[in-house]
């Protein structure tokens, strides 16, 4: 008799486990959704080549309920932008998978801009929806300066004379992995959010695109500005930057936004 009853305890535990998993079927028609919506390829059990080897692993049955959310949080993220934006930038496909790597260091999120390809990892930092959301626009971002400046690594001069004499940037975001810190709303120096955004021009820029589309960075971002000129200069810098890419990113664009966040 004690075996039956532990035996149900662990089917109920068990079970509960998944009474909350989305049905594959769900998943599948919100990926279809996102292909139509966004015009691009979603995938989330065979994946396409990739220019690097990667490490990553496909979502299991157990993880359904977490993919479900994280495609929900990348449709809220992507329908920010202006459907003419997407098509601009030239994003062929987005990728969602698990432990997600490269030459064994752990990432969030890794942009292929050679072949267009966005891959995301719908787990790692799902403990802070602020993160992710931050992630899904800071690396698209990367992907943009390739498309529209040839070059994700461009070291764009007229940003760089924006900065105070005598800022130097870092090595680059890689060397900074791992550093919890460093991605914290600090605004530790003048014209810069965080310690990222110091570690080489290109994640300064994109730290800045990125901060331009969640709403409480965005609030810090303005407030910061008022007094660091920097910052604003930054800023003004990256929405005349997307101006010119698509007119639909106006003035009235931003307040709409983060007046309906």
């Amino acid at each position: 008799m004690k075996i039956i009853k532990h035996f149900l305890v662990f089917v109920l535990i068990y079970a509960s486990q998944f009474s909350n998993a989305q049905d594959i079927g769900e998943i599948k028609a919100l990926c279809a959704e996102l292909e139509t919506k966004f015009s691009v390829k979603i995938y989330i059990e065979s994946f396409p080549v990739t220019s690097w080897k990667l490490d990553y692993q496909p979502a299991e049955p157990e993880d359904s309920s977490k993919l479900y959310a994280y495609l929900q949080l990348f449709d809220e993220e992507f329908s920010k932008y202006p459907v003419s934006f997407h098509k601009a930038t030239n994003l062929k496909s987005v990728v969602f998978v698990k432990s997600l790597g490269i030459n064994g260091q752990l990432r969030s999120a890794i942009p292929d801009y050679h072949k267009e390809i966005l891959l995301l990892d719908f787990i790692r930092g799902d403990y802070n929806k602020t993160y992710q959301k931050h992630v899904i626009h800071h690396e698209y971002y990367h992907m943009i300066e390739e498309e529209f400046n040839n070059d994700a690594y461009w070291k764009d001069p007229e940003w760089s004379s924006l900065n105070i004499a005598g800022i130097k940037y870092g090595s680059g975001g890689s060397s900074v992995y791992g550093n919890s810190n460093v991605y914290s709303y600090t605004h530790p120096e003048k014209g810069f959010v965080n310690l990222y955004s110091m570690s080489a021009i290109e994640e300064d820029k994109a730290e800045m695109f990125a901060t331009l589309f969640v709403k409480s960075e965005y609030k810090k971002l303005i407030n910061w500005a008022k007094e660091d000129k920097v910052l604003e200069k930054k800023k003004n810098y990256m929405i005349n930057f997307l101006c010119t890419k698509d007119s639909d990113f106006k003035q009235d664009y931003w307040i709409d936004l983060h007046k309906n966040q």
